[in-house]
């Protein structure tokens, strides 16, 4: 069960990187300041942390 939780929350962590990687990367065309570049780094930093939720949930389950 606590895999499960795991995946749920290492997707949607995905996801909200992805998002956030696609407005960093645009404010960064349009604006170019350092608001942007931080949206881009947490963006970044999310999609990190999520691939090693994943593999701690596919570790606990035994895939």
């Amino acid at each position: 069960m606590k895999s499960v939780r795991l995946m749920i929350k290492a997707k949607k962590m995905f996801w909200v990187g992805i998002a956030g990687l696609c407005i960093g990367a645009l404010s960064m065309v349009a604006f170019a300041n350092y608001f942007s570049v931080t949206i881009y780094l947490v963006s970044v930093v999310l999609i990190v942390w999520s691939i090693f939720l994943k593999m701690k949930a596919d570790r606990i389950t035994g895939e």
